[in-house]
């Protein structure tokens, strides 16, 4: 494994915060140059693919991270919930029916098409998962309320400090 300079600590570093800080000014820059790149006839090629991937991927991010954000949080899983459900009914509607509707348009307007549905379908995609998430991590948090509390150490001593009460009992009857 090579070892990573300054240099490439500090790239790591500003990239990692600007996707992290403006999820949404990156997405759109992604998919505004898939956009370009279908445009100019490069139509499903790999680097405009992954542009839409990652640009959709960005605006699920920014999405998510608004959710989780709310307060209450009843409210931002609530949201969650009902936009993760209309994006996927919209997109099973598209992905069916959206070739029909948009045949009569020019290839341009075609092309731009395809790219938002590519994102949108990465956007949606990380929203279901980051809702998959949620939903367990509610089960867990309620499974950890019904479990009984750890005994503490004094209850374990007993009066005399030497253990439980059945373990004194042991020892005095041996002692005898």
């Amino acid at each position: 494994m090579t070892e990573e300079t300054a240099a490439e600590a500090r790239v790591r570093v500003k990239v990692t915060r600007t996707l992290v800080r403006t999820p949404l000014v990156v997405g759109a820059v992604l998919l505004l140059a898939a956009i370009g790149f279908t445009l100019l006839g490069d139509d499903l090629s790999i680097f405009p693919f992954l542009l839409m991937l990652v640009g959709g991927w960005c605006f699920g991010f920014a999405f998510v991270n608004a959710t989780l954000g709310m307060v209450p949080a009843r409210n931002g899983a609530i949201l969650h919930l009902g936009v993760a459900i209309v994006l996927g009914a919209v997109l099973a509607f598209v992905v069916e029916f959206g070739g029909d509707l948009i045949e009569p348009f020019p290839d341009e307007v075609r092309g731009i098409a395809v790219v938002l549905q590519l994102a949108a379908i990465s956007a949606t995609g990380w929203i279901w998962l980051a809702l998959i998430s949620r939903v367990t991590d509610l089960f867990g948090r309620r499974d950890a309320k019904k479990r009984p509390s750890p005994l503490s150490s004094r209850s374990h001593s007993g009066a005399t400090g030497d253990g439980p009460p059945s373990c004194r009992r042991r020892r005095t009857a041996s002692a005898r």
